[in-house]
């Protein structure tokens, strides 16, 4: 799908939306392991989705590693 959009002159980009959760990673992996691999890829840690208790840093931790 990626180079089809290439070649339509589309550039696509992925974009995955995570809360603190590592299982938010799936569907990355699931998208990767089956081949849509865009140049450019867009990760958005929502920190309104973690405890406003625990600081940032701290809550995606397992995330960002």
């Amino acid at each position: 799908m990626v180079k089809m959009m290439q070649d339509a002159g589309v550039e696509p980009v992925a974009i995955y939306p995570l809360s603190s959760s590592i299982s938010d990673l799936s569907p990355l992996t699931t998208l990767e392991a089956a081949g849509f691999k865009p140049r450019a890829t867009l990760i958005i840690l929502n920190e309104g989705r973690a405890d406003p208790t625990v600081p940032r840093e701290q809550s995606f931790r397992r995330i960002m590693l």
